[in-house]
């Protein structure tokens, strides 16, 4: 019975070429088109996480403990005076479990010139009575 069924479909295949070519190409386009959108999606995705973790703060950041609420330039690790830093590297590499460590300094600003400075300068406040 079921060599019958298959001699059945192989025939009605063969009766409609145009038909069947094109449900294969479908079938075909469909299958390369999800396994190429899989594929750029976990390429983006790791390249996020890539670009997150060595552009910006690599892979673990340390901080004093009251630094985060307040967000203070001077309350880092070795406050004001600072802290020796090749000092931190040594200690940190000298863990078994780290493959590498390096500073970094992370920081932000707005620089502008011209007239744009002085249309947003202290002086261009207005006092409200």
């Amino acid at each position: 019975m079921t060599g019958r069924l298959w001699r059945i479909g192989w025939r009605n295949l063969g009766r409609n070429r145009k038909r069947t070519v094109l449900t294969a190409l479908g079938l075909g386009v469909g299958y390369f088109s999800v396994v190429f959108m899989v594929g750029w999606a976990e390429g983006v995705s790791t390249g996020l996480v890539e670009n997150a973790t060595s552009l910006v703060s690599g892979q673990i950041e340390i901080h004093d403990a009251d630094y985060r609420p307040e967000r203070s330039l001077y309350e880092t690790i070795g406050g004001r005076e600072g802290a020796d830093v090749g000092e931190i590297l040594r200690t940190i590499e000298a863990d078994p479990s780290v493959v590498a460590a390096a500073p970094r300094v992370y920081a932000s600003g707005l620089v502008s010139s011209g007239e744009a400075a002085g249309s947003w300068g202290p002086e261009s406040r207005q006092e409200v009575t």
